[in-house]
């Protein structure tokens, strides 16, 4: 069986002017360091999205700290949403956090209302998933490793693991 690489995209934000989220397992190729960044630096950075050159982008972080100030809490196992670089950055230096609970994204996945119905169930476009914090903010141990979408349609079951498995992208 090939592996395929199909998008797992965590919904993020949801307002009248539509929504948006981040692409998971788009690695760019690069460390934090690797782009002079001096905190973080062993940190890979994920392309969220593609690059929108009508509205400003900031860094976007997620991570295990619900409580680290300016964070929006995603998920009730305390998945959290961050844009203020500095913020992280006070909560590794001063604060409990850990810079291996972070994990950064360039750019981010937007629907304008007008696209939002690709994310009813009803569209066939998307299947929704809930999966634990620790699943997503974790590192693949290596290239061979099953990709994001397999691991969540696994452990998700149900509808989501059938229709894997009846394209023969999940074994049996």
């Amino acid at each position: 069986r090939e592996r395929a690489r199909l998008p797992v995209v965590l919904l993020t934000r949801r307002t009248s002017e539509g929504t948006e989220g981040l692409s998971l397992g788009v690695w760019s190729g690069s460390l934090l360091g690797d782009l002079n960044f001096s905190k973080f630096m062993t940190r890979p950075l994920y392309i969220g999205g593609p690059m929108h050159t009508d509205v400003e982008q900031p860094l976007e972080m997620l991570h295990a700290y619900p409580e680290c100030p300016g964070s929006q809490r995603l998920t009730p196992d305390g998945l959290t949403l961050l844009n203020d670089w500095h913020k992280a950055c006070d909560w590794i230096e001063e604060g409990p956090g850990s810079s291996m609970r972070f994990k950064f994204f360039l750019y981010r996945v937007r629907w304008l209302p007008e696209e939002e119905r690709e994310l009813t169930p009803g569209a066939g476009v998307w299947m929704a998933a809930r999966c634990s914090r620790d699943l997503i903010l974790r590192e693949p141990d290596s290239a061979y490793e099953e990709p994001l979408w397999s691991q969540i349609a696994d452990r998700a079951g149900g509808d989501l693991a059938m229709v894997a498995r009846e394209h023969g992208l999940l074994p049996e």
